[in-house]
């Protein structure tokens, strides 16, 4: 198991520095915590496959969510349901530190069952302040947990206090066009169109509409165009796959970028570091 996540803040003169640690679970796979030191950053729209709760450690954040912003402040939290874009980060050149949990998927119907939850009401995102407490909660349980059991519990009790009053909290139901037919047929097609490039005039044919009208159905639903839509779901792939230390060069092969160099960019300008720094990180 790797070291557990410090959540302290970082001191003077390593405000951009921006390091990351990680923490994961020995008992359930895929459960992992980011902590980012204060840094400057603007994360644009991507997406993530588990569920991810992300707590604004210092600083404050915007959070974007269907062209929509909200202003996150430090011990706040904020939550995204799996593979919905997103994109936020420093405001007003501000530094800012964080730390993330990703709870896969899979263990959701797990956990949402331990907690009283449907896990096909969960909100899509969910925002909540002075929520420092439940986090230092949480990471003391896994720690301390002996089985997966009790990693389950420990995140189920986590959840019920994210989700469980309506005071200082902000939860969004899904749009009116996420549940549209197309929409959910064009992010299949989209979710498994890693290794090639896909013409818009194709997924209209797909779902017999207009390009013109499919894109701007998507882009209220999502957040994004198609075509901007596949570039983060590569991306994440792309993560998942270094996480696994991977060759940078596979990675990019794997994921549908040109190559190296073409995911390097991408995956800079998107989550504010390279992938070899990101890789090496994970390493330690």
């Amino acid at each position: 198991m790797r070291e557990p996540v410090e959540f302290a803040s970082a001191g003077p003169g390593q405000e951009t520095a921006g390091a990351f640690a990680h923490w994961s679970s020995p008992f359930l796979p895929g459960l992992e915590f980011t902590t980012r030191s204060p840094h400057v950053h603007y994360y644009r729209y991507h997406v993530h496959d588990p569920l991810e709760i992300t707590w604004v450690m210092s600083g404050a954040v915007e959070v974007v969510y269907r062209d929509r912003e909200w202003r996150q402040e430090c011990g706040s939290a904020f939550l995204v349901a799996p593979r919905e874009p997103h994109a936020g980060g420093r405001r007003a050149g501000q530094p800012f530190s964080f730390v993330t949990m990703h709870l896969p998927a899979e263990l959701l119907p797990e956990v949402a069952a331990c907690a009283g939850l449907d896990c096909h009401r969960l909100p899509v995102v969910a925002m909540r302040s002075a929520v420092l407490p439940l986090l230092e909660a949480l990471m003391a349980r896994l720690q301390a947990a002996t089985s997966a059991t009790g990693q389950v519990e420990a995140l189920a009790e986590m959840l019920v206090g994210f989700l469980g009053n309506a005071a200082g909290a902000t939860i969004l139901p899904e749009s009116d066009g996420t549940g549209h037919p197309a929409v959910h047929r064009i992010r299949e097609l989209l979710d498994h169109a890693y290794e090639q490039e896909v013409a818009v005039a194709e997924l209209a044919d797909a779902v017999h509409l207009h390009d013109r009208y499919l894109i701007s159905l998507f882009k209220t639903a999502t957040g994004i165009p198609p075509h901007q839509y596949l570039i983060a779901r590569r991306l994440e792939l792309a993560r998942r796959l270094m996480s696994s230390r991977q060759p940078l060069c596979a990675v990019a092969a794997a994921t549908g970028f040109t190559d190296q160099s073409h995911l390097t960019r991408h995956f800079k300008r998107t989550f504010g570091v390279t992938p070899g720094a990101f890789q090496r990180d994970f390493a330690r």
